[in-house]
């Protein structure tokens, strides 16, 4: 932990030996195509669907993810509950 002053900069605790990710960043901050800890965002995101449509007993038709960052979600979720994976809404991003 670094605290910076008018004075300068202070190093207070030294960084640990493992690298500790914050969740959020595997949920809703991190790049699809980012490595985090040697693992895909992508890939993780896919695996936490899969593992939410194991643990529940919902029917649905298909399945979307909102936010952006929800979508691999969703596709992991569709894959798991053999449903079809549709876009919710298509945004218009101009080139």
């Amino acid at each position: 932990m670094i605290f910076i002053t008018a004075e300068g900069w202070e190093q207070r605790l030294p960084p640990g030996e493992k690298m500790q990710i914050c969740s959020f960043l595997w949920v809703y901050f991190g790049y699809p195509a980012s490595d985090y800890e040697g693992m895909n965002v992508e890939h993780v995101r896919n695996n936490c669907g899969a593992c939410l449509a194991g643990k529940d007993d919902v029917t649905c038709d298909c399945v979307g993810g909102i936010p952006d960052s929800g979508v691999g979600h969703a596709i992991g979720y569709a894959d798991a509950k053999k449903v079809p994976y549709r876009r919710p809404f298509v945004k218009y991003t101009p080139t």
